[in-house]
């Protein structure tokens, strides 16, 4: 038990969030739909940390992602904090919660419903003429859907902001995933992901290839961002690994590569023993 808690807590600190349009979201599909509380797993804390840029003033993307299953609510709660830090210009903190109804839990088809609740910090520092800062404080109102069937599994998710200066501002997200177990060994996961709001569109694919412990990602966006990703699964409950996304458009002429980190922990999955999202 000790060492369960030592993971979690350590996970409070390495986990991160992934912003819809990163080619990461295989890893963690809890972090973008509020119908996903508790729907992949009982108990689970994980996440990915960023380090944006190889250089001292470099930014950080840093957050907690927990979901639990709680049988009398007859689905899940979820709770996500994120932190975003440019350099200390521009500091962003978000924090949600989340409630999931389980409508359909068979063998060969699941269904859950979801809401939550989100409110977003900015902080928007300058230094040039003088220095000042500029803080708001918004909020959002989060829906969404998930269905699993077989191998297969389609989210969508509405995010709409209900106060502030930019109300109606809503932003929309479809994801679809399939598992693919070749043997007791080999396992291929893939996934498409498209992000809209207002004018802006994203296009994502991703896979994750994993043969016993060890296990790769590979990403793709329309928006020439690639991601290079490895790491280990570790007792079929920790997993841990390391992450590089690289510009490839030649419009980027400044830093060109993010570093990151993952570190999950599932006390037990719903459907299986085994690590899987």
């Amino acid at each position: 038990m000790k060492i369960k808690l030592l993971v979690i807590f350590i996970s409070l600190f390495i986990s991160s969030a992934i912003k819809s349009q990163n080619t990461l979201f295989l890893f963690q599909p809890n972090i973008i739909n509020a119908a996903t509380a508790g729907f992949f797993n009982k108990l689970s804390v994980n996440g990915t940390s960023y380090l944006i840029g190889f250089t001292p003033a470099a930014s950080t993307n840093s957050s907690l992602n927990y979901n639990q299953k709680i049988k009398v609510l007859r689905g899940g709660i979820g709770a996500t904090f994120n932190f975003f830090d440019y350099g200390k210009l521009v500091q962003i903190s978000n924090g949600t919660v989340n409630y999931s109804y389980h409508l359909v839990n068979k063998d060969k088809f699941r269904l859950a419903l979801g809401a939550g609740f989100s409110i977003l910090n900015q902080r928007f520092t300058t230094t040039f003429p003088f220095n000042s800062y500029y803080n708001n404080t918004l909020t959002f109102l989060n829906f969404g859907t998930v269905a699993q069937f077989g191998n297969h599994t389609g989210q969508i998710s509405l995010r709409s902001l209900n106060f502030g200066e930019a109300k109606g501002n809503t932003s929309f997200t479809a994801i679809y995933n399939y598992d693919w177990m070749l043997n007791d060994n080999f396992s291929i996961k893939i996934g498409a992901l498209f992000f809209n709001q207002a004018n802006y569109n994203n296009l994502t694919v991703s896979t994750i290839l994993k043969y016993k412990m060890i296990w790769l990602n590979l990403g793709l966006t329309n928006r020439d961002v690639f991601t290079t990703g490895a790491g280990v699964d570790i007792k079929e409950k920790l997993r841990v690994g390391v992450f590089i996304d690289s510009n490839l458009s030649q419009l980027n002429n400044g830093s060109s590569s993010n570093l990151g980190f993952v570190l999950a922990y599932r006390i037990k999955n719903e459907r299986s023993n085994k690590l899987t999202e």
